[in-house]
């Protein structure tokens, strides 16, 4: 499908993984839990600006649970300090 972000055009991919390909996200993922999730990838760009997973990675989560990763500020430079 086809969606906007900040004004900025995105091609919607869904689909479904096994959570089991996700523990690198979430270690308490469950393989053989499907899980459904889509990709908003800038038209221009081919950018990510956004992951959203629908539903459990294990057996302990709601139902309904869902997870939103949004991107942005893409090359950037930023400055990250230890903390003191």
């Amino acid at each position: 499908g086809t969606d906007t972000i900040n004004g900025a055009p995105m091609t919607v991919v869904a689909g479904s993984i096994d959570a089991g390909q996700l523990t690198a996200l979430a270690t308490n993922a469950q393989p053989g839990k499907m899980v459904n999730g889509k990709l908003w990838i800038g038209t221009t760009d081919r950018l990510v600006y956004r992951i959203r997973l629908e539903g459990p990675l294990n057996d302990q989560e709601p139902a309904n649970i869902n997870r939103q990763l949004d991107l942005s500020h893409f090359n950037e430079t930023i400055d990250i300090q230890p903390p003191p």
